[in-house]
C-alpha cells in the first residue's frame, strides 16, 4: 500500500497523525494501528506483517491478520491509503 498524494503523517507519543492536507482532515492513531500504518507505508511483506505482529502483540497469527486487516481496509476507506 502507498501513502495518498497529499497525505502525510508524522510520530507522536501516543502514535501516529495523519493528515490529509487537501481536505484539511487529520486521523490520530492508536499504537497498534501506528504500527499497521508505518509498515503497510513501507510495503513491508503481509506474512512478515501477520509474524511480526502477532510476536510484538501476543495474539495468534489469524487474530494478527485480521486486525492488520481491519486496519488497513479503514484507513484505504478514509482515503489516507492506495491499496
Amino acid at each position: 500500500m502507498k501513502l495518498k498524494e497529499g497525505a502525510t503523517y508524522t510520530r507522536a507519543d501516543y502514535g501516529v497523525v495523519v493528515l490529509d492536507e487537501h481536505t484539511g482532515k487529520y486521523f490520530r492513531l492508536n499504537e497498534t494501528a501506528s504500527w499497521v500504518f508505518v509498515h503497510l507505508v513501507a510495503s513491508d511483506p503481509p506474512l512478515d506483517l501477520e509474524s511480526e505482529y502477532s510476536s510484538r502483540y501476543g495474539v495468534e497469527n489469524d487474530v494478527a491478520r485480521r486486525d492488520i486487516g481491519l486496519v488497513s481496509e479503514r484507513l484505504v476507506s478514509l482515503g489516507v491509503l492506495i491499496p
